[in-house]
């Protein structure tokens, strides 16, 4: 072999090998980057949990969508209205909680999506029509279980005090943003 085929050779090798260098630090940002969207549902609990704890609203104003989630709730409450008629089909009292099932949900989801309310329920609380809540627990997300249900959808489930789980469902709002979009309680049936 030709001398300056072997040192052709040994630049071909020592240019690749620096494109390779250059791929680490790429494929280390790359790696980091994709951990911190792994990772963002968790940390928006986390920047949830401090802002509910110290009662900043506008801190937890900017992870809960509150338009969506007075929505799902009020739709929740709704359909147990409904269902709950629905045992009394054709009856008088079966129209008047349909007709009055939208003014109780508007009442009800009012009251309870608060800072405080929402604190409420993330410590395993839940609302109790005849005192407004159940006993209080303790800490927020206290015994809870965390799980991504779709890229788009993370759900926190905390045991209830009276049984079932509240499920806290997180959407994603752009790439690593999340907000609180609905709470799944477990109505009495």
């Amino acid at each position: 072999m030709p001398p300056n085929a072997e040192v052709e050779r040994g630049k071909a090798v020592r240019r690749r090998r620096s494109k390779l260098w250059l791929l680490v630090p790429l494929a280390l940002l790359a790696l980091a980057a994709l951990a911190y969207v792994v990772a963002a549902p968790y940390l928006t609990l986390l920047d949830l949990d401090a802002a509910v704890r110290a009662r900043n609203a506008a801190a937890v104003a900017e992870h809960v969508d509150f338009a969506r989630l007075r929505d799902n709730l009020k739709q929740q409450v709704e359909r147990f209205v409904v269902e709950k008629s629905g045992e009394h089909q054709n009856t008088l009292m079966a129209g008047l909680a349909l007709g009055v099932a939208s003014n109780l949900a508007d009442t009800l989801v009012d009251s309870y999506v608060t800072p405080e309310g929402l604190a409420r329920l993330m410590s395993g609380e839940r609302p109790d029509t005849a005192s407004g809540w159940s006993a209080q627990t303790g800490r927020l997300f206290e015994d809870a279980s965390y799980a991504y249900e779709s890229a788009n959808r993370f759900v926190v489930s905390v045991p209830a005090v009276a049984g079932g789980d509240i499920e806290f469902v997180l959407t994603r709002s752009g790439i690593a943003t999340w907000r609180l979009s609905d709470i799944e309680i477990p109505l009495a049936r």
